[in-house]
């Protein structure tokens, strides 16, 4: 808004006037201060009334003379008499009218007169006073006229200023018309340039609305084919997992076939056509079980389509091609098959024979001194079972293009069995966890590579038998120098166990064949049998110069052995097998005790078996068996430690002292510690 208020001559005008105004209104104060201030100096001086009719008349003249020489002392001395004359009017009749109101020079002759003839004679005191009272109302008359004037000419400038206050206020409301009339046109034109500026910003309202629409438009548009490239998205992973499902039923089913096959192959492995076929479509195999690996690997990547199934679909068609092609021939040479029926039936008459005479053996007197005859019937069972197992993978190791995929199953397996530890609970369910998945088939990360043992029909059963030779050796190597480390691994060995019963048979199988003594047995010496077969039998190595080991490294090895064979009898259940049962639990190192007991003693090896599965089971087995177990170790210190002493040698007498000491401190504490290191039942 541009400001209203200017000067115009007529405002000059106006503040000058308004100035002398305020001048003369100064003035007159001033006039009317030095009249009281003169009044003040007479005061001291005049106590009666001078003037008018109540006035005294019989003033001394002494009184008089003074009064009369202060008052003209005081009309002589007015300070404002100057600042009077300065004040004038621009017609100067102010000016005269001040003159002659303040001029008393007749009253000064008239008062000097009376000084002269006052002092003739008092006589002339009453007419002194008759003249004094004229002299008094002719002032008062002159002051009144005077004043009268002096309010006319007040009047009269009341009358000029009033004129002066109109004019000014004609020329104000003018000029205040005239800037009126200016803010009217500035409002007028600021109002034309708001009328302008909102049509601007209507253009513009109108402009970003059409905007807006376009973008709500575009906004629709991306809404639209982002819903439509979801729902592309949605049938191309509908797509994806309806071809996961059936490359899944594919793989089932190609697998089943090629299980068949393979079960043939062993099971026509003799006939000259199978083994013909077998040569020219073992190739074709390979590539089939490569083209479904990296089928199954697009799989895990999540990059698969309709190719990835057709191409399962055709491997199904081709592997099925050669499973007919086999059945074709099996059903040509079914007459061979009796024949080999026949065979079959004479070789399991006559396994039976050698059974019937194994158990003739076994009668015979002076078994009983180096076996027991029912640890030794379970023995022979658990071979079998370790026999067939073996025998089962012997298709897959002996197949020399499998040797890779072997090595990485058998590493995977070694890496996870060496990394057990008590570190945490959280790195012992990590590693059960993942060699579970192995076991199960599933894929499993190690060292930043993904291994899946599923990928051939025998791997599974690999893993198994890796797992638990591996196992023993853990014994044999970690536990044999670690004695605390046997029990995170027996806890991940009864997991498995658990989940696993073959797992457990093939882990006894190896046990018995490393450490014979836990059958318990003292193998003795066959005829026509070599002495590094029996030494092997026994459980001890050979070296590669021929020599066997020596006789302590035996023994360490044994005890790594014993106590983790132990550990497994007294690990209890995790967290997630608590209701199920223990598959080989402490009652075993009742049975393994007892055998012992009942068979005679040998040198260092039974008291190495004995101490050890006391050090280990002792305190779990007295609060089990309670009594009987006190009995026991009675029967121990009193009748069979004595047989052990008498049959040890003293050049090597270790194993027999440190079971001494331990027997001398279950006697004096009377009961069995804890063994060390045990993991806490809650642990994981």
């Amino acid at each position: 808004m541009v400001s209203l208020q200017k000067k115009s001559p007529l405002n000059i005008k106006e503040n000058r006037f308004q100035h002398d105004i305020v001048d003369i209104s100064t003035r007159m104060n001033q006039l009317r201060i030095s009249a009281i201030s003169k009044a003040v100096a007479l005061t001291p001086h005049v106590h009666n009334v001078t003037l008018g009719p109540n006035s005294l008349s019989d003033i001394s003249l002494d009184n008089i003379k003074g009064t009369e020489n202060d008052f003209q002392d005081i009309i002589t001395s007015t300070p404002h008499q100057e600042q009077l004359n300065t004040f004038r009017r621009p017609n100067g009749d102010l000016n005269k009218v001040k003159k002659s109101l303040f001029d008393v020079s007749g009253i000064e002759d008239h008062d000097q007169s009376l000084n002269v003839s006052r002092y003739n004679d008092i006589a002339k005191k009453q007419a002194f006073c008759e003249l004094q009272k004229k002299r008094k109302e002719e002032v008062q008359r002159k002051i009144y006229q005077r004043f009268k004037i002096f309010k006319q000419e007040e009047e009269r400038i009341n009358e000029c200023l009033e004129e002066s206050r109109i004019l000014i206020t004609q020329n104000w409301l003018a000029e205040t018309v005239k800037e009126f009339e200016d803010y009217q046109k500035l409002l007028k034109e600021e109002e034309a340039k708001v009328k302008l500026n909102m049509q601007e910003l209507s253009k513009r309202k109108n402009n970003q609305d059409e905007h807006v629409n376009k973008m709500n438009e575009r906004i629709k548009e991306l809404e639209r084919k982002r819903l439509e490239i979801e729902e592309k998205e949605r049938q191309i992973k509908q797509e994806r997992y309806k071809c996961l499902g059936g490359i899944y039923e594919k793989q089932k089913e190609y697998r089943k076939i090629y299980e068949e096959i393979l079960n043939i192959f062993k099971t026509w492995k003799d006939s000259t056509e199978i083994s013909q076929l077998i040569t020219s479509e073992t190739p074709k195999l390979k590539n089939f079980n490569e083209t479904f690996d990296m089928i199954l690997d697009k799989c895990e990547n999540d990059v698969i389509s309709q190719i990835e199934l057709r191409t399962s679909q055709d491997l199904v068609r081709k592997i099925k091609n050669i499973h007919n092609a086999l059945i074709d021939i099996i059903n040509k040479h079914n007459q061979k098959i009796e024949d080999e029926k026949k065979k079959k039936l004479e070789e399991l008459n006559r396994i039976k024979k050698e059974k019937k005479d194994n158990l003739q053996s076994i009668n015979k007197p002076g078994l009983s001194d180096w076996v027991d005859k029912e640890s030794l019937n379970k023995s022979v069972e658990i071979n079998k079972f370790l026999t067939s197992y073996e025998k089962q993978l012997e298709p897959l190791l002996e197949d020399k293009s499998l040797s890779k995929l072997l090595l990485n199953l058998k590493k995977a397996v070694v890496i996870l069995i060496n990394a057990i530890s008590d570190a945490s609970s959280m790195h012992l369910q990590d590693k059960f966890t993942r060699l579970s998945d192995l076991l199960r088939g599933k894929s499993v990360s190690i060292q930043g590579s993904y291994i899946t043992s599923s990928v051939h029909p025998l791997g599974t059963a690999y893993c198994t038998y890796v797992a638990a030779k591996n196992f023993i050796e853990q014994g044999e190597n970690t536990v044999s120098s670690k004695p605390e480390a046997a029990f995170a691994i027996a806890a991940v060995i009864v997991a498995l166990w658990v989940e696993f019963p073959d797992f457990g048979q093939m882990l006894l199988g190896y046990f018995q064949q490393k450490c014979p003594y836990l059958i318990p047995a003292y193998k003795p010496q066959l005829e026509g049998q070599t002495n590094e077969d029996y030494y092997k039998s026994l459980g001890y190595r050979y070296e590669p110069d021929g020599q066997v080991e020596p006789h302590i490294m035996f023994l360490k090895r044994m005890t790594g052995i014993i106590r983790l064979y132990s550990a497994i009898l007294i690990t209890k259940l995790n967290q997630s097998h608590r209701n199920k049962t223990h598959p080989f639990g402490i009652q075993e190192s009742w049975r393994l005790l007892a055998g012992v007991l009942n068979l005679a003693p040998r040198p260092d090896i039974s008291a190495t078996i004995i101490h050890n599965v006391l050090d280990i089971c002792g305190h779990l087995a007295y609060k089990t068996y309670g009594y009987q177990f006190q009995k026991m170790l009675l029967l121990l210190c009193k009748d069979y430690f004595p047989k052990i002493e008498k049959v040890s040698s003293e050049d090597c007498c270790g194993p027999v002292i440190r079971l001494k000491t331990f027997l001398e401190k279950i006697l004096i504490e009377g009961r069995i510690p804890p063994p060390k290191g045990e993991l806490d039942p809650n642990f994981w």
